[in-house]
């Protein structure tokens, strides 16, 4: 173990840190000690989440010591990611860290961590949780009795992910999911998805405290998107009639269920679901009959509203008011409530006496509040009309339903085209600035690709005083980095827009120059499109050619599956071919699919990123138009010659380029190639990634074919790969005298404070 002095704390670090590591860590604590926030951008490879880990666990340690006095609630650090996998991984990091021995839990939902055999075997995560707390409600539940029974102990597990607190509770027959949650209150540092930190709905259901706790995203380049879905939501008329269908037939069975004729029908014999009085429901029938009449009149005014025109969205009110007219406000909290214990009530008995399992009403219930959301503690955010901010922030957008929909309508009004109202929320800024707003003290986003950094910030609205981007840790002779304008023979030019994409002769150039330059690259390739359809169109061209046919005795091919369980067994095939086949393998891929982040292709795995053309968002898309005018808007009155709306969809497209690139380079010692099949990227290289800029450098085909050849000739013979040394790490280790620990005094190099200029983007969001 290692010792670094950072900013008088000392941090424990599991090896021998680089520079770029030791910087990281720097901007880490200084965030954490100031109580700031902070941007840190740092390439995949570089270990940024064991400098993270260790860095804000040292922070918190020295915290706790100099507050042990303190009545307050503890100080946490709460780690979010996008996928559990990727949470997954954090945990095993922490193990490998000096302060293993500190408390965590990991969170998840009951799809994760749910072991009763009928609640699990549940295909809907609405019925699991509406099933779980009714067996929970009526003490039916094992799992949940013995979790209560052996609370003490369970405080007492070593750090477990999530596999492991559902192998434990599976051994010893306690629930993990309420495991999880009990660990949470005395936990050093707490594990959880995205959604959970950034939708207050969640963070009120899941009792998150954020009170002067440090908040961490990591993989934080989706974070803009995962704002926005979080404060946005759909209800239809389908929907809505779902309600109604569900409400009156609780309706009908509290009446017969209060019969005396009913009541001796009834056997002791019965099953469960039958064998309940009318007591099971709190709610009474007039209030019953107040929210079926409100939910008629959201029916009756959405069938009357006209679709959206021109794509472009109306202000956010107009769904503030369509509530407002059903008698639906701020003071909503009852109408939330009645409608969750409905269907909770139906969930637990669907199959039985009711046919439905109650989703619409959890819809209706997240429209409700997602418009008028409540606080951590159910009380509402605003008590008041909407502002002109938040007019501006939420559109909404309206479309008739799908044909196929209507038929199934069991609705009682059917005089107009059923309808879909969208809620928008167009601003990442509104959900980043309500979790502020709970008095966090410190909000981190890393990940390897946050650039462009000045837009990001002021797209998420909150202050950003600590800003560090990161070099890579490699030597360029690990990195061969090429734009290719033209394709084999400089006939053709290779540009992907969409007019080209579907062109007989474009296909077949990119055919004969993707398979000549896979000639020269061992091991397996990425080669990522724009969508699905551009490679379902090539592939359909390259089989009718045989260029398919080449390309799959070079290298196996293999086409990224849309399908989960097909994905997964893909996977396996390829993980299969690299080990023990020399040819290697080549995967068909989606910028911004499942094979663009989260998935760890070292060594030969990947020895090279080929990207065909710029995933672009499909410019017809409404959410796609809605924002691009959202922000024109917003710049009126500014720079008219800068459009924000192309400016935004740029850099969109260009973060994901990035975040696919960082799939070749997983550690120091990795190597590989990146190429650019695309004459546009030639005009666009000061939107990659910094660290990669460097690296980048136009040619032609047949300098393409030379350079790799030479590139990856240096590794084939022997394991140079071995023997690579950063040279910051020898300079920056040069005096030290080696042992078992070491302590270092750093002044990083890299660690920026505030902007010294803002850009029209900036200043323009600013307003928003």
């Amino acid at each position: 173990m290692h010792s670094y002095l950072i900013d008088g704390l000392t941090v424990l670090f599991p090896f021998e840190a680089y520079q770029c590591q030791l910087d990281y860590m720097k901007a880490v604590v200084e965030c954490l000690i100031k109580g700031q926030n902070g941007i840190l951008e740092s390439p995949t490879g570089t270990g940024k989440t064991l400098s993270l880990l260790c860095a804000s666990l040292a922070w918190l340690e020295q915290y706790k010591i100099h507050n042990s006095d303190s009545n307050e609630a503890p100080v946490q650090i709460i780690y979010a990611s996008r996928t559990h996998s990727q949470l997954a991984q954090v945990v095993k990091e922490f193990k490998s860290t000096d302060y293993n021995r500190m408390k965590i839990t990991v969170l998840g939902s009951r799809d994760q961590l749910c072991i009763h055999p009928e609640v699990k075997n549940l295909e809907n995560s609405s019925d699991k949780i509406s099933v779980c707390r009714e067996k929970v409600h009526r003490k039916t539940c094992l799992f949940h009795r013995n979790f209560e029974i052996s609370k003490l102990d369970i405080v007492k597990l070593p750090p477990m992910d999530i596999e492991d607190l559902v192998k434990a509770g599976t051994q010893r027959k306690f629930c993990p999911y309420f495991a999880a949650r009990e660990l949470k209150e005395k936990a050093d540092i707490i594990f959880m998805p995205y959604n959970y930190l950034l939708d207050a709905k969640a963070r009120r259901i899941h009792k998150i405290n954020v009170r002067k706790s440090v908040v961490i995203f990591d993989e934080a380049h989706n974070i803009e998107q995962q704002c926005e879905d979080a404060a946005s939501v759909m209800i239809s008329s389908l929907d809505l009639a779902s309600c109604l269908d569900d409400i009156t037939k609780v309706m009908q069975w509290m009446i017969k269920s209060q019969s005396s004729e009913y009541l001796s029908t009834v056997s002791t014999d019965d099953n469960e679901e039958n064998n309940i009085d009318a007591n099971a429901l709190t709610i009474t029938q007039d209030q019953i009959s107040s929210l079926k009449l409100k939910i008629m009149k959201l029916e009756e005014l959405l069938d009357e509203m006209k679709t959206t025109k021109g794509n472009i969205p109306s202000p956010g009110d107009v769904a503030f008011k369509w509530l407002k007219s059903a008698e639906i406000d701020f003071t909503a909290q009852g109408d939330i409530q009645q409608l969750q214990d409905i269907n909770q009530f139906i969930a637990a008995r669907s199959g039985s006496i009711f046919r439905s399992n109650g989703h619409s009403l959890l819809k209706l219930a997240e429209f409700i509040e997602t418009v008028h959301p409540l606080d951590e503690n159910g009380q509402p955010c605003f008590t008041f009309d909407m502002d002109a901010q938040r007019k501006s922030v939420f559109k909404v957008y309206i479309e008739e339903e799908n044909n196929n929909n209507e038929q199934q309508r069991p609705s009682i009004i059917i005089s107009k085209r059923p309808k879909k109202l969208h809620y928008w929320c167009l601003s990442p800024g509104f959900a980043m600035r309500q979790l502020c707003m709970q008095n966090t003290r410190s909000i981190l986003l890393t990940s390897g690709t946050l650039s462009p950094i000045d837009s990001f910030k002021t797209q998420l609205a909150i202050p950003f005083d600590i800003i560090i981007q990161n070099d890579h840790i490699i030597e360029k002779n690990q990195l061969f980095a090429a734009i290719l304008p033209r394709a084999a023979g400089n006939k053709h030019i290779l540009t992907s827009v969409y007019r080209t994409r579907q062109n007989p002769e474009y296909q077949e150039a990119l055919g004969q120059t993707l398979h000549n330059v896979i000639k020269n690259i061992p091991g397996g390739v990425l080669v990522f499109f724009p969508c699905y359809k551009m490679i379902d169109e090539v592939v359909a061209t390259w089989k009718n050619n045989a260029t398919y046919e080449i390309m799959n005795q070079r290298k196996r091919v293999i086409i990224e599956q849309r399908n989960k369980t097909r994905f997964e067994s893909q996977m396996k095939e390829f993980n299969t071919i690299i080990e023990n086949d020399q040819r290697g393998a080549m995967l068909f891929a989606v910028a911004r699919g499942k094979l663009s982040e989260g998935i760890d292709f070292s060594d030969k795995s990947c020895r090279a990123v080929i990207i065909i053309g710029i995933p672009f968002a499909p410019h017809q898309d409404r959410r796609v138009i809605a924002k691009r005018h959202y922000l024109d808007e917003m710049n009126r009155g500014n720079n008219k010659e800068i459009k924000l709306g192309d400016v935004w969809y740029n850099q969109q497209a260009f973060r994901a380029i990035n975040q696919c690139v960082g799939r070749v380079i997983r550690h120091r010692r990795d190597y590989g190639a990146v190429l650019f099949f695309d004459q546009r990227f030639g005009d666009n290289t000061d939107k990659l990634s910094k660290w990669l800029c460097p690296y980048v450098h136009t040619v032609d085909f047949t300098g393409m074919m030379k350079g790799l050849k030479e590139f990856f000739a240096q590794y084939s013979s022997n394991s140079t790969a071995q023997q690579i040394t950063h040279p910051i790490q020898q300079a920056f280790f040069a005096s030290v005298t080696h042992s078992t620990t070491m302590m270092t005094s750093i002044t990083p190099k890299s660690v920026t404070h505030t902007v010294s200029s803002e850009d029209i983007l900036q200043t323009t969001l600013k307003q928003s």
